[in-house]
């Protein structure tokens, strides 16, 4: 088994950035991920339960649109 976002990490960045230091959010749905890498090791993981669509109803209720 493979966290989906060490997957992503792995198919969207190169070594080269891992070993500068990169950090990937992947925001989703219903979840926001974070990963972080530096000197080509991973520092941090995080998910978060906030996602795109919480951030849509929130412009919605802001703007009154809803």
């Amino acid at each position: 088994m493979v966290l989906s976002l060490i997957a992503a990490a792995d198919a969207v960045l190169s070594p080269k950035q891992k070993e500068l230091g990169v950090v990937l959010v992947n925001i989703g749905a219903t979840t926001t991920s974070l990963i972080v890498y530096e000197e080509g090791e991973l520092l941090y993981l995080s998910v978060l339960p906030i996602g795109g669509v919480h951030i849509t109803n929130d412009l919605a209720v802001g703007l009154r649109i809803m």
